[in-house]
């Protein structure tokens, strides 16, 4: 047997039980139908009426309390009856429209109420919980319609007994105003109020607000409060903008702390007369002497009087003439020192008998005795070279910038011809040809020879080179986690080890205006997820081009070959797998 899953009515399957089902299930679909109309009704321990909708009126032989839906009067005229026991009663409310009620004819209270001629409704209170609406033209009795004086609590004003009342209130009253010079009244009904300003003042009014102003230079010190003598108005910072008054004694001065005003006296080493001048009579706590001065002297402090005294300035202005110079000597302390004694191209010397302990004199022969590294820039010598006593060079670093073309070579070097090199060879000068200098400075020469070492172009041209059995150094990066440059100045060939991690790759020191190229062998690329940026992988350079605008599936474990070429210096890269896991 198909047995019914149902825990309610409508869920039971009205093809179940089959023909073809066992008579032995026939319990369990008993059962299956039982729970479904006990969860259906739930607490339902009497006989339950149900809903009746139809044009005719169900049997009366059915229980109390039947619930009739009456269709015959067709639609929007369905009425809600109910059974009462002998009887379908019609129920006051619409079983098509929400919420309405409509009574006709029947009575509240045993009032009649409804219908073309309505009863009317008496009672106790009538309460109104939003609105009272009376028919226009409705009749209102016990309102009082007079002056409602008496203050009834029973009758209802109308407009005209609250207006009369009213006006009679406004007539009998006014506004009483009292100054300190006369009192007035203002009928509230009959006058108005007028504010009118007086000297040095202004009003105006607009909407309901009043204004009094004070006019300008309309306050005289007459008409200020009242001061007490040699006092003047302040406001201190703690007054809630309340004026005070501080009064100044003779030589007082007014003085602001930032928190309010105090009157003091100068005090210290300065005094003040009430006519403003001020005095000095200390420096430092000390007294000042009442002798006058005279030109060029200054204020100096005596330990033998405690004063400050005015003495001539020991060092006064010597200096006259261009050229001069202030010196020291043991006759008269500081004295000057003219130029008028000298004559052009002397030069100053020392000399312990002079004065000043040095004097202008001629230059003369010279002897210059230095170490090694003696810096003659500017020096001009004249000697004669071949002069066994002329200009004697100890030095190893000395720069003779005028050379010695001019003089007879062979005096100091042997073996020279034409188109030599002078050689140095300890103390003895021989002339080298240019074949000897290559070998002697192990250069190469135009036509063949044998690099033995490393050769630095500096990023110069190398024109028309004829390349046999050459190979590129390969710069080892070793492993790599986190961010970093491949440098082309390390090599065109570089071999990196991917570890981990999510990072740029940046490709950087391309040469400017030219093509340059980078072949990368790769080990575990794939071991991280790097990604190539042409300049500083920090920089937001632009990421390498690959063919197709897609990045190669790079090897998590395994070899891969990457080449990079740019022609502009590195601002674009594009790259190319050149082999993928290579085994």
């Amino acid at each position: 047997m198909a047995l019914d899953p149902a825990n309610y009515i409508d869920e039971l399957s009205i093809t179940d039980p089959t023909a073809t089902d066992l008579v032995s299930q026939g319990d369990d679909q008993i059962r299956t139908v039982k729970r479904a109309v006990k969860q259906s009704f739930p607490s339902v321990d009497i006989a339950v009426n149900a809903i009746h909708t139809a044009a005719t009126a169900p049997a009366v032989s059915i229980a109390e309390g039947l619930l009739w839906i009456d269709t015959s009067a067709g639609a929007g005229n369905h009425v809600a009856k109910i059974y009462d026991g002998s009887s379908f009663i019609v129920l006051p409310f619409s079983v098509e429209t929400a919420q309405t009620v409509d009574i006709n004819g029947g009575t509240i209270d045993g009032t009649v109420i409804g219908g073309a001629t309505p009863a009317a409704v008496s009672g106790t209170t009538l309460d109104g919980s939003t609105s009272l609406v009376l028919a226009t033209g409705a009749t209102v009795t016990g309102i009082d319609n007079g002056s409602i004086s008496t203050g009834s609590a029973t009758l209802l004003a109308t407009q005209g007994a609250v207006k009369t009342y009213v006006d009679a209130q406004v007539t009998a009253q006014d506004l009483d105003i009292t100054t300190d010079s006369g009192s007035i009244d203002i009928d509230l009904d009959s006058e108005t109020l007028t504010v009118s300003g007086g000297a040095s003042l202004d009003t105006s009014a607009t909407g309901t607000t009043v204004t009094v102003n004070v006019t300008d230079a309309g306050v005289t010190n007459a008409k200020l409060a009242d001061m007490a003598a040699n006092t003047v108005k302040v406001r201190n910072a703690n007054s809630s903008g309340v004026p005070s008054d501080v009064a100044l004694a003779t030589t007082e001065i007014l003085i602001g702390d930032g928190t309010g005003f105090t009157a003091a006296a100068l005090s210290g080493d300065a005094t003040m007369t009430n006519a403003g001048a001020v005095t000095v009579a200390k420096l430092q706590g000390y007294d000042v002497s009442t002798t006058a001065p005279t030109n060029d002297y200054v204020l100096k402090y005596s330990t033998g009087t405690s004063k400050w005294e005015p003495a001539a300035f020991a060092y006064p202005d010597k200096l006259t003439t261009k050229g001069d110079l202030l010196a020291y000597n043991s006759v008269s302390s500081e004295t000057r020192f003219a130029i008028s004694g000298a004559s052009n191209g002397d030069v100053l010397t020392v000399d312990s008998s002079a004065t000043n302990g040095f004097d202008w004199a001629a230059q003369s022969d010279t002897t210059y005795t230095a170490g090694d590294g003696l810096e003659l820039t500017g020096a001009s010598f004249s000697t004669d070279l071949k002069a066994n006593g002329g200009l004697d060079i100890d030095s190893t670093e000395l720069s003779v910038a005028q050379g010695i073309s001019q003089y007879d070579v062979a005096q100091f070097a042997t073996g020279v011809v034409d188109n030599d090199f002078l050689r140095i060879d300890g103390t003895a000068v021989e002339g080298r040809s240019a074949s000897e200098v290559l070998s002697d400075i192990a250069a190469l020469p135009l036509a063949g020879g044998t690099m033995t070492g490393e050769t630095i172009f500096a990023d110069q041209l190398a024109t028309r080179p004829k390349m046999k059995d050459y190979s590129e150094a390969v710069n080892a990066l070793g492993s790599k986690s986190a961010a970093f440059d491949i440098d082309l100045e390390d090599g065109n060939v570089q071999s990196l080890t991917i570890t981990s991690g999510t990072f740029n790759i940046g490709l950087t020191n391309a040469l400017a205006s030219n093509s340059n190229s980078l072949t990368l062998i790769g080990t575990n690329l794939g071991a991280g997820t790097p990604s190539f940026i042409s300049g500083a992988h920090g920089g937001g350079g632009n990421a390498v081009k690959w063919p197709g605008g897609t990045a190669p599936t790079v090897t998590a474990s395994g070899t891969d070959i990457l080449t990079f070429t740019t022609f502009d210096g590195g601002t674009q890269w594009y790259g190319f797998a050149a082999g993928i896991a290579m085994a």
